[in-house]
């Protein structure tokens, strides 16, 4: 990840995050531990079934997680600096990016709007 103050550079699941330059992870401090760590997938899944607490999982917190990997895909596809617009859901700055936002299907192939 490539950003104003540096990079991030991480394994392929997100493994082992590194900041570059080295020196900017030498200085970084690790925050503290406040937030609980979350239950097992299939006690999660169990208890909102049951109606009790919801799934971490639930759409409503999957989708902008969703949202930012798909992107990422866009990103390595188009070699330039895209500028993500959250509301319009498209790039404000790239058309060729906007053209990756939707799969082109084959004529019969179409999905129903």
């Amino acid at each position: 990840f490539i950003g104003d103050k540096g990079k991030i550079l991480a394994g392929f699941m997100g493994d082992n995050p590194r900041l570059i330059p080295d020196k900017a992870m030498q200085a970084f401090q690790r925050p503290p531990q406040t937030l609980p760590r979350p239950d097992a997938e299939l006690t999660q899944w169990i208890r909102a079934c049951r109606g009790e607490t919801p799934s971490d999982a639930r759409f409503q917190v999957v989708r902008p997680i969703c949202e930012t990997l798909l992107l990422g895909n866009i990103a390595l596809r188009v070699p330039r600096k895209l500028s993500w617009d959250a509301d319009k859901m498209a790039f404000s700055n790239d058309e060729e990016a906007n053209t990756l936002l939707f799969r082109k299907y084959r004529t019969g192939w179409e999905l129903p709007v």
